[in-house]
């Protein structure tokens, strides 16, 4: 039977203790500013949402409260813009330019001759 609860009232329900310090610990270590990692864990300790926790086959919640943290993490850091994430998939440097004009030139070039369609148009129709 799901239960509804905010994470931290989750937390202590379930005493997934463990697996809130890691998942928060995993996010602090993907901050710009791993020292707000605090401030991480007291704004989801503020934060009201409740969310619905279902037991797996086995009666526990791990799983989903796993789900609900990391959703409530990433509502936190998109509302709150001194959490941001480090993007180290693409530095500016490495990013080439979208629009390379030598990269386009071996394509088809389609010329369309306007004065053969105009000379068609400008045929007058026999009579019959």
């Amino acid at each position: 039977m799901a239960k509804r609860l905010t994470i931290q009232a989750a937390v202590e329900e379930f005493e997934l203790y463990d697996l809130y310090n890691d998942i928060i610990e995993s996010y602090g270590e993907e901050l710009e500013d791993p020292s707000l990692v605090s401030d991480l864990y007291d704004l989801i300790d503020e934060y009201e949402e409740v969310f619905e926790f279902f037991p797996d086959s086995e009666g526990d919640f791990a799983e989903s409260f796993e789900r609900n943290l990391r959703d409530a993490i990433t509502t936190i850091v998109e509302e709150n813009e001194e959490l941001s994430f480090v993007d180290e998939d693409f530095e500016d440097e490495d990013i080439p330019e979208i629009f390379d004009d030598d990269e386009y030139e071996d394509e088809k070039d389609f010329d369309l001759d306007m004065d053969e369609e105009d000379d068609e148009e400008e045929e007058e129709p026999e009579d019959f």
